[in-house]
């Protein structure tokens, strides 16, 4: 089942980049759908804004809103993250992990998935969903 499953940790950074002022100071992990199998791990160190809301719009969404913990997923997806996936042969039991790099669609519903998940009202999760689908920008 779809859950954040580490607390998100992280510092503000006076002196670094001021597009991405936080940094990750351990690493945050989000389960993917119902498959317990399917992952993002955002790492140590990751600088993020959280979400980029344009200014116009910060009296209506914050970047640091309820929407937080998702949005830093999505910014790490759409940096060249990658989501993982665990296998167990049938045959074996044997285990390996597999990384793959998502689309930018992927990411974004993710994001929408994180959202759900944390209770974001439908209106909210529909404009921010909407807004990284128009004019999100990533590393695709």
């Amino acid at each position: 089942m779809s859950s954040f499953t580490t607390a998100l940790q992280l510092e503000f950074d006076y002196e670094g980049d001021p597009k991405r002022p936080f940094i990750l100071t351990t690493a945050f992990t989000y389960r993917i759908g119902n498959d317990e199998y399917r992952w993002v791990t955002v790492p140590v160190g990751f600088r993020t804004d959280f979400a980029s809301i344009p200014r116009p719009f910060r009296n209506i969404f914050s970047p640091t809103g309820r929407y937080g913990k998702p949005a830093v997923c999505h910014d790490y997806l759409y940096n060249r993250g990658w989501i993982g996936q665990l296998f167990i042969d049938d045959l074996t039991g044997d285990t390996f992990e597999h990384h793959t790099y998502p689309t930018r669609k992927e990411a974004d519903d993710i994001l929408m998935e994180g959202m759900k998940v944390l209770g974001v009202g439908r209106m909210t999760r529909f404009c921010v969903y909407w807004a990284v689908r128009i004019g999100g920008r990533g590393e695709f």
